[in-house]
C-alpha cells in the first residue's frame, strides 16, 4: 500500500496515495480517457484503433468536411482516419484522426 499525504490543490487539501495509483495501473489495463459533454470516450489513446462514433460527432464539428487539401467533400461523405497510422503507434485521439 502507498503512503498517504496531504496535498495543497486550488486552496483545498486532498489525499493522495502514493503508490498505490502506480500499481494499479502496472496490474491493470487502465487507459486514461477524455470525456464528452455526455461521458462518452473522446481521447482513447491505443486501447481502441477504430473511431467511435462520439470522435467522429467531434471530427465533424472540427474538421467540416475532408482534410485533404482542395476536397470539399460532405462529412458524411468522409471517413475517420489516422494522421499517424495506430499500428505505427498512433492513437485514436482528436488530435490524430481527421476526415477524409
Amino acid at each position: 500500500m502507498g503512503t498517504r499525504r496531504h496535498v495543497r490543490d486550488n486552496s483545498r487539501f486532498q489525499t493522495k496515495w502514493h503508490g498505490h495509483r502506480t500499481n494499479v495501473a502496472c496490474d491493470c489495463a487502465i487507459t486514461p480517457a477524455v470525456l464528452g459533454t455526455a461521458g462518452e470516450p473522446l481521447d482513447i489513446g491505443r486501447a481502441q484503433h477504430l473511431i467511435t462514433p462520439a470522435q467522429r460527432k467531434a471530427l465533424v464539428l472540427r474538421d467540416r468536411g475532408c482534410s485533404f487539401p482542395g476536397c470539399h467533400r460532405k462529412p458524411k461523405y468522409c471517413e475517420g482516419h489516422h494522421i499517424q497510422a495506430w499500428y505505427d503507434g498512433g492513437h485514436t485521439d482528436l488530435h490524430n484522426p481527421v476526415l477524409s
